[in-house]
């Protein structure tokens, strides 16, 4: 009888981050039964690097966007140990630049050694798995390249069906999703000066899934007056229908993303998520979001201040406009992303080891 293969995985987060839900998770759940897998999800500091000593028990390892020289020396360890590697990424992580006008030293320090851990990963790797707009750079690094479409496992999530305002008090819930640490925390930023002048003409409620505690960021939204804000911060991500039935509260999603050069080739998982629960979204027109919003149909790119409060205005005002882009958003998913094939098609792709 043939031993069964033993996958470890070793994200860079836990599922709080819908990078490791829509790749991570979708792949796991796609798993077949003469495999075994295990993730090993962060738990904090150390145990971000200690988790690394499972490698032994492995015979595959997955490492999803870790990118720094102590997991490089885990890599290095696996190779001598005759261990499969895959580096999986989504971001630019081989070139990524962060100006001086944004980032302190110690954080451009840090991204400058994560940029070098992250090509040496991938020169050790016996699998680069990266985004179809990374291809290209990922080859610089290693030959062995296999591209990752984006794909969502839409039976996890429940589609919105009511699109009259959901708050009792009569307030439009304008809702965001995700991790607000590191870009993301700038990225949400630009959303300040946007809601000051909404509050001024409607009753809005900023709805934040996944605010990690940050004091800054409560101190900024709550400093507005006639915004109500409400922050959740502790939820199980792993229940992915639940999180969907949250966000479901959302009469109107948003993805701020600031239009920076490390940027370009970034989309976020999230927007697909949105459109997966039947959201209208408006999102900023960086990197590789327009793949996923149709201008107009399944929600708004918008660029300047005044485009993202002239998108606010149309789906505030308009039920009719909020269920024709959130059904529109659910049948582009199901037509274009639902699909399992990519997430069977890497299984195969080790399998091959």
């Amino acid at each position: 009888m043939v031993k069964a293969k033993k996958v470890y995985f070793f994200p860079c987060a836990g599922y709080g981050l819908a990078t490791i839900r829509l790749r991570v998770q979708n792949i796991v759940n796609n798993f077949p039964e003469d495999m075994e897998f295990k993730v090993f999800l962060p738990t904090g500091v150390i145990n971000y690097h200690t988790r690394l000593f499972n490698l032994f028990f492995a015979d595959i390892l997955v490492f999803t966007k870790t990118s720094d020289p102590v997991t490089f020396l885990f890599v290095l360890m696996a190779k001598l140990l005759r261990k499969k590697v895959v580096y999986d990424t989504c971001d630019n992580y081989f070139v990524r630049r962060m100006p001086k006008s944004t980032y302190s030293f110690l954080e451009r320090l840090k991204q400058a050694y994560m940029v070098s851990a992250a090509r040496l990963i991938a020169r050790c790797a016996d699998l680069v798995m990266v985004e179809p707009s990374l291809g290209k750079i990922a080859r610089r690094f290693n030959k062995n390249i296999i591209i990752y479409n984006d794909n969502i496992n839409i039976s996890k999530y429940v589609k919105k069906q009511d699109y009259n305002i959901s708050n009792i008090a009569g307030r439009v819930t304008i809702g965001w999703v995700g991790n607000a640490r590191g870009p993301h925390y700038f990225n949400l930023l630009l959303l300040l000066p946007i809601f000051k002048k909404l509050a001024n003409e409607f009753k809005i409620k900023f709805m934040f899934i996944g605010a990690v505690n940050s004091s800054k960021l409560y101190d900024k939204f709550n400093a507005i007056k006639g915004l109500e804000v409400k922050f959740i911060t502790n939820f199980n991500w792993e229940d992915t229908k639940a999180l969907s039935k949250l966000m479901s509260n959302f009469d109107i999603a948003v993805a701020p993303v600031e239009d920076k050069d490390y940027n370009k080739d970034k989309g976020l998982f999230k927007v697909m998520e949105y459109l997966a629960v039947g959201l209208p979204a408006i999102v900023s027109l960086v990197g590789t979001n327009k793949n996923y919003i149709k201008h107009g149909t399944n929600g708004f790119l918008v660029k300047t201040e005044d485009e993202w409060i002239k998108a606010f205005r149309m789906l505030i005002r308009s039920k009719s406009l909020r269920r024709y882009m959130g059904n529109n958003a659910r049948k582009d998913v199901e037509k274009n992303y639902a699909s399992e094939q990519e997430a069977k098609r890497f299984v195969e792709q080790i399998k091959k080891f």
